[in-house]
């Protein structure tokens, strides 16, 4: 007895079923194709940003460092114009010191800087001493104005007076 094999129908796969499973398989392609390529893009731009990052903290420590040399400057520049406008009043007593008669003696000094005034109260031996004395002071070229107050004989015989004497600005230089 021969056994006889009869061949059985092949199952046809439906056309709908392959062009779907076609488009699965496409759709998985095309998801971790864009999956890798997303994150590669990402990836870059981290390392995008992280350079920004890093420029702007450089930029922030500059302004910083600007902050500090502008404050710096003013203070620079601050001191320059005290320098600049610095008036040398030494020299105030070095020209009373030059146009002093030796025999007045001054008893009490005063100095006003905004209107450049000296109030001088003092004492001389005579009136000719004191004529002496305005005299000297007028021969200046560093006095604008002088100014002779409550001229007085005092017991001991002397003259007592005030001088008020408007210093020309030349006289700080």
């Amino acid at each position: 007895m021969a056994i006889e094999i009869t061949p059985k129908k092949e199952v046809e796969v439906p056309t709908w079923a392959t062009l779907f499973l076609v488009i699965c398989l496409i759709g998985v392609l095309v998801f971790l194709g864009s999956y890798f390529y997303f994150s590669f893009s990402i990836k870059n731009i981290n390392q995008k940003i992280a350079q920004k990052d890093e420029l702007l903290k450089e930029t922030a420590q500059e302004i910083e460092l600007k902050k500090e040399v502008f404050k710096k400057e003013e203070k620079i520049n601050s001191f320059s114009d005290l320098i600049l406008n610095h008036k040398n009043i030494s020299n105030i007593f070095t020209f009373l010191e030059k146009t002093t008669h030796p025999k007045i003696v001054f008893s009490n000094f005063s100095f006003n800087s905004s209107n450049n005034e000296i109030i001088l109260q003092a004492k001389a031996e005579n009136f000719i001493i004191l004529g002496q004395e305005i005299l000297n002071l007028k021969k200046e070229n560093l006095l604008t104005k002088i100014t002779l107050s409550g001229v007085s004989l005092n017991p001991e015989g002397k003259v007592d007076f005030s001088l008020h004497l408007f210093l020309n600005p030349q006289i700080y230089k």
